[in-house]
């Protein structure tokens, strides 16, 4: 049995909700994903939610777990989606924790950890069923998986245990180990990582080291490797050393043309937190740090505008009793130009930021920033499982401008109850995709059971917000068209001195110098793809992206 979830009345609520604009940016929402809420099927109260995608195809595929609140049975799965939505294929996985899923142009992979041992398996696309296994027994010692990225034609995943960092780079097509570094006895304490990523040379690790001594606590820490996964640096971040036990801990790791940007919470003193930024280059060279002080803070994400580098900083605070949700924005130099908050209900416990994600418009309008998370709302869940929160998601233009707001102050009515996960997808054919993993609503035939559900939206078609001055800013690149085919027009608002087009491999693909703020080049010869165009004058080097069909 499959339920309707946009009905009419939904949909007019979605109206309200988004507004009109942001209504129509909804390519489609499957309900529970083609599932039965009653009857046995229903949906975790945990994080073990995530998506990937084809970007050459654009199928979309699902990792869930579902719980079953009468018989407390769990039930992970892959489902399989085409771009309109519709309901491919689903496979049942074995019962584990689970961590993330990949996509490729022909294959899925996904990363999970059972008892003692970490595992990938590799699925077949067209058919969702496995086509290889590889799995590390770690013995008695607790594992808890990193991540997994796809780079350099390899399969990276990281993974943690008592004796430290482990990272292993897989053949993607047979699943055989490539090359590995186990990172406990290179250094003399212990690592503990959270997220992976890679720069244009190779991959970084974020997370915190226990620094030597009983009583000197933790930092903050970033460790680069080569696609080889020789070791080449590590960072480590720590404002109050002095302090005894002091935590320092990273929370994510991004990496955008190049730097690498390293986020989280730092401890003041004792009971008191403040949220970092770092920016580093590919080299380890300290760019600037920052602290942002709201009350009692945490550091949870950061965006990129990869068109100038600026980086818009999430975190949750609690000021004077007053859970806040805070966006700041640093221009590449690490100066403030705003921040923002969301303030949710005083003595509220749900309102938080989950992520952040930047649209560089290509169209030449500037950057959008989206926020999603949850927030403290009124009401009830007459099963206890969700009481008080609802799904919250916003956008802000580069100037600070907040809009397309879409949340529920009331139990149970807006679109996603509890938040899991967000992602964006921004070599997804024809224009990016947001696309929103979390709780559905419970309004289902068998009471007790939470439906998830997934919405996916596409962001070229938001409408666009102009910067409050009304002004082009400097250093803006207008693409026309975008995505191209044949040929693009590029248009600099300053004067440059050299253009280049780079592609995702880091390789200059064209490179000219300009008479005139506008040229014309031939893309015959490009594959498709996404590129990055800079222009490159004294003053600047501003950067943003094409996408060639």
């Amino acid at each position: 049995m499959k339920k309707n979830r946009l009905s009419t009345a939904f949909a007019l609520l979605l109206l309200i909700l988004f507004n009109s604009s942001l209504a129509q940016t909804l390519v489609f929402n499957p309900g529970n994903s083609g599932g039965f809420c009653g009857g046995g099927q229903g949906c975790p109260q945990q994080p073990n939610y995530d998506v990937a995608v084809n970007s050459g195809s654009g199928d979309i595929y699902i990792l869930k777990k579902e719980f079953n609140l009468n018989t407390f049975n769990y039930k992970d799965e892959i489902i399989k989606y085409n771009s309109t939505g519709t309901r491919i294929n689903t496979w049942e996985l074995r019962s584990g924790t689970y961590k993330n899923i990949v996509a490729d142009g022909s294959n899925v992979y996904v990363l999970s950890v059972h008892g003692d041992s970490v595992v990938v398996d590799g699925f077949s696309q067209a058919t969702l069923l496995p086509i290889w296994y590889q799995g590390i027994y770690l013995g008695n010692s607790p594992v808890g998986a990193v991540g997994m990225i796809l780079a350099f034609g390899n399969l990276y995943y990281a993974f943690t245990d008592a004796g430290g960092l482990h990272i292993r780079r897989l053949n993607p097509t047979t699943g055989a180990i490539i090359s590995a570094i186990d990172y406990n006895t290179s250094f003399p304490s212990t690592i503990h990582a959270v997220d992976i990523a890679n720069t244009n040379t190779g991959i970084v690790v974020g997370g915190w080291t226990d620094e030597p001594g009983t009583t000197k606590g933790e930092s903050a820490c970033v460790i680069k490797f080569n696609s080889s996964l020789v070791y080449q640096w590590i960072k480590r971040y720590n404002k109050n050393l002095s302090l005894t036990n002091n935590s320092d801990r990273a929370s994510h790791v991004r990496v955008v043309n190049n730097f690498v940007y390293l986020v989280g919470t730092s401890q003041k003193s004792s009971g008191d937190y403040d949220a970092f930024l770092i920016k580093y280059t590919n080299g380890g060279v300290l760019q600037w740090n920052k602290l942002a002080d709201k009350g009692a803070d945490a550091g949870v994400d950061v965006a990129i505008d990869n068109s100038n580098d600026d980086a818009y900083l999430l975190q949750n605070s609690n000021v004077a009793g007053t859970p806040k949700i805070f966006v700041t924005r640093y221009n590449s130099a690490g100066t403030s130009q705003w921040s923002k908050a969301y303030a949710g209900t005083p003595g509220g416990t749900y309102t938080s930021g989950r992520n952040i994600y930047a649209d560089p418009n290509p169209g030449g309008t500037g950057c959008e920033i989206f926020v999603s998370g949850v927030l403290d709302c009124t009401g009830s869940d007459p099963h206890g499982y969700m009481n008080g929160s609802s799904y919250l998601f916003y956008k802000y233009n580069r100037t600070g401008v907040k809009t397309n707001y879409m949340g529920s102050a009331t139990a149970f009515i807006g679109p996603l109850k509890g938040l899991y996960h967000a992602r964006y997808f921004p070599a997804y054919p024809g224009s990016p995709r947001l696309i929103l993993l979390g709780d559905g609503d419970n309004s289902n035939p068998s009471p007790g059971y939470y439906c998830w559900d997934m919405y996916v939206y596409n962001i070229s078609s938001i409408a666009r917000l102009s910067d409050a001055s009304g002004t082009e800013q400097p250093g803006i690149i207008r693409l026309t068209p975008n995505p191209a085919h044949g040929e693009v027009k590029i248009e600099t608002a300053d004067p440059a001195d050299l253009v280049r087009i780079i592609d995702m491999t880091g390789k200059v693909v064209y490179e000219m110098q300009p008479a005139s703020n506008t040229i014309t080049v031939t893309l015959n010869s490009f594959e498709k793809g996404i590129y990055i165009v800079q222009s490159i004058s004294k003053e600047s080097i501003s950067n943003t992206r094409l996408i060639v069909e």
